[in-house]
């Protein structure tokens, strides 16, 4: 890969090396969450409010 970016920003990739398990950990949270979270079109879903407030019009 040319350009290896070395900072936060810069030309070129952007590279953060992770261990497997937490690949593997990060993956599963991602599915879990797509999976209980997802709204397709024409879906029945609800939204539950707690403690919350209307807001100020």
């Amino acid at each position: 890969m040319p350009d290896v970016a070395t900072g936060v920003t810069g030309p070129g990739y952007s590279i953060c090396l992770i261990n497997p398990s937490h690949n593997r950990s990060g993956g599963s949270d991602a599915r879990w969450f797509y999976h209980w979270n997802r709204v397709i079109m024409d879906d029945p879903f609800y939204v539950q409010t707690l403690n919350g407030y209307l807001p100020t019009p």
